[in-house]
């Protein structure tokens, strides 16, 4: 048995997924620093800069290492 859905987003409590607008916003807000590179990472997204790793997108969140 898993854990029931959210009746108010209908969405799994346990996704990492990462709106497409959301994801879109972070990347322009970001891109003074150049070279940012978003990388698919256990369902959310990692956020690079010139190969090193330093936040991830998670649930529509913003994480910065």
């Amino acid at each position: 048995m898993g854990m029931p859905r959210s009746k108010a987003r209908g969405a799994n409590p346990r996704s990492l997924k990462v709106s497409d607008g959301f994801k879109s916003f972070v990347l322009d807000q970001l891109e003074e620093l150049g070279d940012v590179m978003p990388k698919s990472m256990f369902g959310g997204v990692g956020l690079y800069r010139r190969g090193v790793f330093f936040g991830i997108l998670r649930r529509d969140t913003l994480y910065l290492k």
